[in-house]
């Protein structure tokens, strides 16, 4: 069954890339972020990170930084490396948040085991 979820979830990602992009597909950022959104809630983290990243530069939506944190975090739970980054970034910064630099400073920790080599 989870591995079912998990090829929906990727088919659901795929699509979304295809609407924010406009290949395959009419160039529609909304329609993109509303399946991104869709992907992460099926534990897509790769999806979780994109959905964070529409939300927070407001692409197909009204920008809305808390939505991006939650998003962020989700795929920090999921063991994305890159959520945990953005998420540490949104901590850092008290963006969508409220500032907590010690919690950043342990998200980037987890960002950089993980191999995001921007932390």
């Amino acid at each position: 069954e989870r591995e079912r979820a998990a090829g929906s979830a990727d088919r659901c990602r795929r699509m979304a890339v295809s609407y924010a992009l406009g290949e395959g597909a009419e160039k529609n950022e909304t329609r993109a972020t509303a399946l991104y959104e869709h992907g992460c809630e099926m534990d897509d983290p790769v999806a979780c990170v994109f959905a964070g990243q529409m939300n927070e530069f407001a692409h197909g939506v009204v920008k809305d930084d808390a939505r991006a944190t939650r998003f962020y975090e989700r795929g920090c739970n999921l063991r994305s490396a890159p959520a945990c980054y953005n998420l540490a970034i949104m901590y850092d910064r008290g963006t969508g948040v409220p500032r907590d630099r010690a919690r950043a400073g342990g998200l980037y920790q987890l960002a950089c085991a993980g191999g995001a080599q921007s932390s």
